[in-house]
């Protein structure tokens, strides 16, 4: 059977697959390779949970099909975790649906809701699954820009001067995935009733919700919000568990059962014992973020000193476990300049573009490595001919 072009090309040329290939060739060669490219959290999770997971995989009777729509105890602490962090009171079990990480979501939401001819709203910069989401049930993206100079918050108006009688899903993420900026209670108002005027479903995709954030917001606090909203959630940045494939879906409770009734043809719900060291993870409060998000600044502040030593300067916000940066001015596009670091100075950084035409010109830097990957980092800039040269 022949795969779409357009898809297959969109999975053969992502751009860590080939990077993290390009990696290993460079370290079999003898060369030491500062990896700041994925936002893979290396910091280990919460103890407590670790511990809950030990105590209930060893439980009988664990080990057998799960719920679709997920064990009680889950449901029950995601409830709590919006009440407790966002004062967002969920009418019940209907608004919740465990998820095999957040990104299953973005792309089941998309079976579900897309069909050829079909149109999509899509933040750029932006997560890439968005459109690949798109792309893969034949439906079309309509990209709006994130500025700095507009804070990466969407212009509505501008949007407004489109026809979007086809718009099905506006995708939002804040706090933003890879700017680093944060969302609005302003902004996230006049996006539901946006939302509200276009008929059009409103996704939140709200993975960094606590990270490096004392000021935490949801959409589903907006008046009417759970009407038109959705709020992707997951455990694998706000609580290092990102091999565990954990989150959960929040808000309008049709979709969510539509996407419940559709998810029982495709999977066959989450372990339980992953389940109930969620739960333990989604009970615990401010306590864990607080060391947590302090470890990821004082990261962001080695991760500066890099980028001011590659000649870029900061362009994005503080939130999340990036920093996104301005290149200088090379006569490279953000793609081949990367290439250029990785394969002349051994630092393995994302290209702005990877996340839409607005990243050009930009790299985002992850904070997910300890001191000795930015200390490494560091002398393999200091030492390459590729700035000696002044990127010649």
């Amino acid at each position: 059977m022949k795969v779409k072009e357009e898809t297959s090309t969109h999975v053969k040329e992502y751009f860590f697959v080939a990077a993290q290939r390009q990696k290993q060739e460079l370290i079999a060669q003898g060369r030491q390779i500062a990896d700041l490219s994925i936002g893979n959290p290396d910091l280990p999770p919460p103890a407590e949970v670790v511990s809950a997971f030990h105590s209930n995989v060893s439980l009988p009777g664990v080990h057998g099909y799960q719920s679709n729509a997920g064990n009680a105890a889950f449901l029950h602490s995601a409830i709590s975790w919006y009440q407790r962090f966002f004062d967002v009171k969920l009418q019940g079990h209907s608004q919740v649906l465990p998820l095999q990480g957040s990104r299953q979501g973005i792309l089941q939401l998309s079976q579900l809701l897309l069909s050829s001819g079909d149109q999509v709203l899509v933040p750029d910069p932006g997560y890439p699954s968005y459109a690949f989401g798109a792309r893969m049930m034949g439906a079309s993206t309509l990209p709006y820009s994130l500025r700095a100079d507009e804070h990466f918050l969407p212009d509505l108006q501008k949007i407004e001067q489109q026809d979007l009688s086809r718009v099905k899903i506006m995708w939002v993420n804040y706090p933003h995935m890879p700017t680093g900026a944060g969302g609005t209670c302003e902004t996230f108002e006049s996006l539901v009733a946006f939302a509200h005027k276009h008929k059009i479903l409103l996704v939140n995709d709200n993975a960094y919700a606590l990270v490096r954030n004392n000021n935490p917001l949801s959409i589903l606090a907006v008046p009417g919000a759970d009407e038109v909203a959705l709020e992707l959630n997951s455990l694998s940045k706000n609580y290092h568990l990102a091999g565990w494939r954990l989150g959960f879906l929040a808000g309008n409770a049709d979709v969510i059962a539509r996407l419940a009734r559709l998810k029982s043809h495709l999977d066959s719900g989450i372990a339980l014992p992953l389940q109930l060291a969620a739960a333990r993870a989604l009970d615990l409060g401010y306590q864990w973020f607080a060391p947590m998000s302090n470890q990821y600044r004082q990261r962001a502040q080695w991760a500066l000193q890099l980028a001011q030593a590659m000649g870029c300067v900061p362009a994005g916000g503080e939130l999340g476990m990036f920093l996104w940066v301005k290149m200088p001015e090379t006569g490279m596009s953000a793609e081949e300049f990367a290439n250029a670091l990785l394969h002349k100075a051994g630092v393995l950084v994302a290209p702005g573009s990877l996340f839409g035409s607005q990243g050009e010109g930009h790299l985002r830097i992850s904070l997910c490595a300890p001191q000795e990957t930015f200390i490494l980092a560091m002398e393999n800039i200091l030492n390459s001919p590729l700035f000696n040269s002044k990127l010649n």
